[in-house]
């Protein structure tokens, strides 16, 4: 069976795009680390730029289970990373199946602008994750010793020990204040002094009492020595009270991440049947045509709601061929640092 053909007969079920690569298919170092990786993966070629793919076999599906999903999140980054060792890369929006390589092939056609502009800005860049984190049993015994956290303890005691769990919220409000301050001002010097020395940063959410700093930071890649240099300056800034974990290099996941939607013909046909238009031409033909029936839908015009599409349906099929047409076809690419993917789901 021929590679074609053998791409063909494997690719019934989709493909996951993992990663942009900026070398070419042909590339000796991307074939070795396709041999290497575990799993059916592929390299789907367009001129300078690569696309790593893997074939999903039957149990390959995202799982829905999320100690499943974990793992295979877990998987998709280590194969990210193997390829970013040969060459530089954007990685792909975790789970992005495209129908087929003609589809991926189209998707780093109209994406080029994009991936050259995005390796530009990273060249000689990378990410490291730094997260800190504290003693927190620790903080709240300091807490305890406040004055003023002491005096309303002392002061509930006596008055509304007996009135059950809500008598005591306002102390449970105070130290939660008390530790939102201290986390804040401690964060504050971390990241000063951090930001110093990465070109760029991503600030990551706080999910429980023992952060203090979620933190990505691009690094130029010849002062990593100097990113290692001041984790041990603030080590000794904060007499070891504080833990730091720095995990790098690793792919710019938080300042570059592809996303690519693949809209089927399916999908655009049965928009266009919802729009009333026979295809969908220019965003001011799609725009109009939705406003025309937003209006009819709408409460104020129509109580009969099975007479005319919902105004929520309408405007998923309005988004879906503005999409396609903005696009200039049925392959969605775009390039977002991390807050911007966050906002845009």
């Amino acid at each position: 069976m021929t590679e074609a053909a053998e791409m063909s007969a494997t690719c019934n079920a989709g493909l996951y795009v993992c990663a942009i690569v900026a070398a070419p298919e042909s590339s000796i170092a991307l074939r070795q680390c396709v041999t290497d990786a575990p799993g059916d993966i592929r390299l789907i070629g367009q001129g300078d730029f690569s696309a790593v793919v893997m074939v999903p076999t039957a149990d390959a599906i995202v799982s829905r289970d999320r100690q499943e999903l974990v793992r295979q999140l877990l998987i998709h980054q280590q194969l990210v990373e193997s390829f970013m060792a040969v060459a530089p890369v954007l990685p792909v929006k975790f789970a992005t199946r495209a129908p087929d390589r003609e589809s991926v092939e189209l998707g780093l056609k109209l994406g080029r602008a994009q991936f050259v502009a995005a390796f530009d800005s990273l060249s000689g860049k990378t990410q490291f994750e730094i997260i800190v984190t504290w003693d927190v049993a620790a903080v709240f015994a300091e807490i305890a010793s406040e004055p003023s956290v002491a005096a309303l303890r002392a002061e509930l005691a006596a008055t509304a020990g007996g009135a059950g769990p809500e008598g005591w919220e306002p102390l449970g409000r105070l130290v939660k204040a008390a530790l939102d301050q201290r986390r804040a001002e401690t964060g504050k010097v971390l990241l000063d002094a951090l930001t110093l020395v990465g070109v760029d940063s991503v600030v990551n959410p706080i999910l429980d009492d023992s952060l203090i700093l979620n933190l990505a930071l691009l690094v130029s890649s010849d002062k990593a020595d100097l990113l290692d240099q001041c984790l041990e300056d603030l080590d000794t800034a904060f007499h070891g009270a504080l833990s730091f974990r720095c995990v790098g290099p690793l792919p710019p996941l938080s300042f570059a991440t592809v996303e690519i939607t693949f809209l089927e013909p399916a999908m655009i046909k049965q928009a266009c049947t919802l729009l009333e238009l026979d295809s969908a031409r220019s965003s001011e033909e799609v725009r109009s045509a939705y406003l025309r029936l937003a209006r009819q839908a709408h409460p104020d015009v129509t109580t009969d709601q099975s007479e005319s599409a919902g105004i929520a349906v309408l405007k998923d099929a309005y988004r879906t061929l503005l999409s396609f047409v903005d696009a200039g076809g049925p392959v969605v690419v775009s390039v977002q640092r991390q807050e911007a993917a966050a906002n845009s789901g």
